[in-house]
């Protein structure tokens, strides 16, 4: 059953009633005053007159201005009411003791929602020593969070690593032998008062391009940038910004390997250590090595070091030609050959030979001038092109241009 109150619901009696009538009037106009009761509502009502006379009763029911009443409610006695004695609600001792009674059902009702609600936790979770309470310590001292499983002893937990009232740490914490401490139980990180988060094993970061921490056989990962890297001391000095396009260091399944748009520089020695092998760069710029040495070059230095040497290029009388040479400069150094391309004079396909860059004295019209900016080598030969010597009798003949490609080299 439901009290339901109203304030200021005051009416009169439209009709006399008995000391046994279960109905009242009211006035038509008052019946919105009072509450509206379905099945099982009720509330309480003051009947008194001008002799002072008054009840108590229960109303159980309205249908317009027709009251149902329960009569002698609270001590009092039923009477006889005349036509105009006053009816209204008023506070009394039922309805605050109703009021009381639902709030301990309500009290009652919570306590079963939470007995229920850690029974439920201490099946589902599950700590050493049997069912876990208090999985939750908020307000407490060392308030904590536990995950964990009862069957195997390892779980996790987050901790605040100081009592109340400080500010402290909050530990993250891992153990696979139900809390006994020791070496199974570490410390994976906290985050600490001064703000940092502290890790106090590897870190591992993974997204598309970024990779920290131990890869596959305890190797670093990679280190990938699309834009600026900023490298810094321990002690938050000596910034320096790695800016490198797509700049690349990583293991590349053999090898450390920095990108094409990367820089190395090291302050002291910087050692590569190899399976019983070790080399040294120290500064002075002395490379120290163990081991023998294996130097692989990139292809800009390996031409600059090893200087030009073209392709197969056209051999025509009084022709003219040229070639990129990829030096990067001027060539100091130019130098021709002619390949044979179908057997002659003793010459089988491809033997090379060096040839003069220059009109032979006693051979008017033969010979190659060479020359080169620097992009390109460039080469003309006369109307009767070259001469050459028979391979395997030593006669001089002029080189057939069906017969030989031309080949020339430059260096620095």
């Amino acid at each position: 059953m439901a009290l339901k109150l109203a304030n200021l619901a005051v009416s009169k009696l439209a009709a006399s009633i008995t000391d046994s009538a279960t109905t009242l009037s009211i006035q038509n106009a008052d019946t919105g005053k009072f509450p509206v009761l379905a099945e099982g509502d009720w509330h309480p009502a003051t009947i008194i007159d001008q002799a002072g006379n008054l009840e108590i009763v229960r109303v159980t029911a309205r249908a317009g201005a027709t009251l149902t009443v329960m009569r002698a409610q609270e001590g009092t006695t039923a009477k006889a009411f005349a036509a105009g004695s006053r009816i209204d609600i008023r506070l009394t001792a039922a309805t605050v003791l109703s009021i009381l009674q639902d709030l301990n059902t309500l009290d009652e009702h919570i306590d079963d929602v939470v007995d229920t609600l850690n029974e439920a936790i201490a099946t589902k979770l599950n700590k050493s020593g049997g069912a876990m309470s208090w999985i939750l310590r908020f307000a407490y001292d060392y308030p904590q969070l536990w995950f964990g499983d009862a069957a195997t002893g390892t779980g996790w937990r987050i901790i605040k690593d100081t009592p109340e009232g400080q500010v402290g740490s909050l530990v993250f914490q891992c153990s696979t032998d139900r809390w006994a401490g020791g070496a199974n139980m570490k410390t994976a990180m906290y985050l600490g008062a001064d703000g940092v988060a502290h890790f106090e094993g590897g870190v591992q970061i993974k997204t598309n391009d970024v990779t920290f921490g131990p890869g596959a056989g305890g190797k670093l990962s990679k280190l990938q940038a699309n834009g600026d890297v900023m490298l810094n001391r321990g002690d938050n000095t000596g910034f320096n910004t790695w800016n490198a396009p797509n700049a690349y260091f990583g293991w590349d399944g053999g090898r450390y390997v920095f990108g094409p748009a990367g820089g190395l520089v090291a302050y002291g020695y910087l050692q590569v250590d190899g399976p019983g092998l070790s080399s040294k760069l120290g500064p002075s710029g002395d490379i120290d090595f163990s081991g023998f040495m294996l130097t692989e070059f990139g292809p800009y230095l390996s031409t600059v070091l090893r200087g030009f040497k073209s392709g197969n290029q056209p051999y025509v009388l009084n022709g003219s030609g040229s070639v990129a040479h990829g030096l990067g400069r001027k060539p100091s150094k130019l130098s021709s050959y002619l390949v044979c391309t179908t057997a002659i004079y003793g010459w089988s396909v491809g033997d090379e030979f060096e040839v003069a860059p220059h009109a032979w004295s006693n051979q008017a019209d033969y010979g190659i001038t060479l020359w080169a900016d620097t992009t390109n080598v460039f080469w003309k030969f006369p109307r009767n092109g070259l001469a050459l010597i028979g391979k395997s009798d030593g006669v001089v003949y002029a080189a057939p241009a069906a017969n030989f490609a031309l080949r020339v080299r430059g260096a620095l």
